[in-house]
């Protein structure tokens, strides 16, 4: 038995249900002409030639290495195994290195298969709640906690965060490497690549017993290449994945691997291109003075939590606009919507009270 996925469900319910979404955790999804032209690298020889036969193991060699040296400082092509999409690394992850009985610590809020898949098994999730205070994680807190559960196995986090768009600093993740000694972190990064910041790092180039999920739908905008990866430099745990794999996907698809072979060789000028739209997405909606929500804090990233001035039953029945009440990530949190920052035309979409009888561009 499993238990539904909160979040998803709610997607899959309102599938073509809406015109506008101002919550969507994405950036605009490109199509090839576009990736084309962002890399200067024209797809169709390349498509037209390459076969489609099974992959590797670990997936695209070559892909790996773009990855390791482009995104990581410390991580080898070797230590990371390609998956279908992060949805599916998280799978192979928390299916593996725990047993029931087993302890974790899970940020909270965050993507619910972070945790859920734990629980479902029989491991004990003991949550290290958002403050609502001032929106933050509280470290002192964390190690609070290690002391009351000094038999614990691993923290997970989601960093840069879903939903609340904040991202421990890379001395932040120091403090926390530090008070976890040598127990495992495990870190969702899918919003890494893409957060403003510059004080940030992926858990593996700070923690020696770490594990790093990524993909490249949210960050590099290609969700339907659904291709992700596990990051870690304990050879032993990425067999262990490869293995559980071979019950799931056994192989990611080449196609996925050829164009994301070819992005990734220009990771920075695909990266360039969506943060240059994400920042302007954050400071023309700023400037604006007809929000249907207030700001907490100014985000960094495709996320953010803010606080909804509307009703957003009614937004979504009487002007079909979307917006995420968080309370789908738990009660303590109703009260509050994401607001997504990356997909979405701030300049042409209608988020006005009185936009029910305008045309809504997304």
């Amino acid at each position: 038995m499993f238990t539904q996925f909160a979040l998803e469900d709610l997607y899959n319910s309102l599938e073509g249900k809406y015109l506008a979404s101002i919550s969507s955790a994405a950036m605009p999804a490109l199509s090839l002409a576009q990736l084309s032209s962002i890399i200067n690298h024209d797809f169709f020889d390349i498509l037209s030639k390459d076969s489609l036969d099974y992959g590797t193991k670990f997936g695209d060699e070559e892909l790996r290495v773009n990855i390791s040296s482009q995104l990581y400082k410390s991580i080898k092509a070797d230590q990371i195994l390609l998956t279908a999409g992060a949805a599916e690394a998280i799978n192979i992850v928390m299916s593996t290195l725990f047993e029931a009985g087993d302890i974790v610590i899970a940020q909270k809020p965050m993507y619910q298969s972070l945790y859920q898949i734990l629980a479902d098994r029989g491991i004990k999730v003991i949550d290290w709640d958002l403050s609502l205070g001032n929106f933050s994680w509280d470290i002192n807190e964390l190690e609070e906690l290690l002391r009351k559960y000094p038999q614990l196995k691993a923290l997970v986090i989601n960093n840069p965060n879903n939903p609340v768009g904040k991202s421990f600093s890379s001395d932040e993740l120091n403090q926390i490497s530090k008070i976890l000694e040598d127990r495992l972190l495990i870190s969702d990064e899918v919003f890494l690549p893409i957060d403003l910041r510059d004080d940030l790092a992926s858990v593996v180039d700070v923690h020696q017993n770490a594990i790093a999920i990524c993909d490249l739908s949210k960050s590099f905008a290609l969700p339907g290449l659904r291709l992700g990866w596990i990051v870690s430099k304990n050879h032993k745990l990425l067999e262990s994945f490869l293995a559980y794999k071979n019950y799931l996907s056994l192989r990611v698809a080449s196609l996925s691997e050829i164009i994301a072979r070819e992005a990734l060789r220009a990771s920075n000028a695909l990266l360039d291109y969506n943060k240059n739209i994400l920042r302007n997405n954050i400071e023309l909606l700023y400037k604006r003075e007809d929000l249907i929500f207030d700001w907490i804090y100014k985000p960094t990233n495709v996320c953010a939590l803010v606080k909804p001035n509307i009703d957003l039953d009614q937004l979504l029945q009487t002007k079909s606009i979307f917006a995420l009440d968080t309370s789908v990530y738990g009660t303590k949190y109703k009260g509050f919507m994401r607001l997504g920052l990356g997909n979405i035309d701030i300049k042409n979409a209608k988020i006005k009270e009185n936009a029910a009888n305008e045309k809504i561009t997304t």
